[in-house]
């Protein structure tokens, strides 16, 4: 199981799809936060990963969305209003 894990995922698109997975979290709440961060976790035993960076992405896809989301919320009462 861990030779597969280690085989499909390249730390590059690892690094990838734990950002936008973690982005994506912010406006669709159903994506498993948790289960990606042990994933990636258990990546940088088995597949290679780099913990502080691993991480450093999480925190900052965490923090992407959560700014994506506040930017959407405090620009759309203002369009709302302006289009009426």
């Amino acid at each position: 199981m861990a030779e597969l894990i280690s085989d499909v995922a390249s730390p590059m698109w690892a690094y990838a799809l734990l950002l936008t997975l973690l982005v994506a979290d912010a406006f669709v709440p159903v994506v498993p936060t948790q289960v990606v961060m042990i994933t990636s976790g258990a990546l940088t035993v088995y597949g290679g990963l780099n913990l502080p960076l691993t991480i450093a992405v999480g925190a900052a896809g965490v923090f992407v969305g959560d700014l994506a989301c506040y930017v959407l919320g405090r620009t759309a009462p203002a369009r709302r209003a302006a289009r009426h």
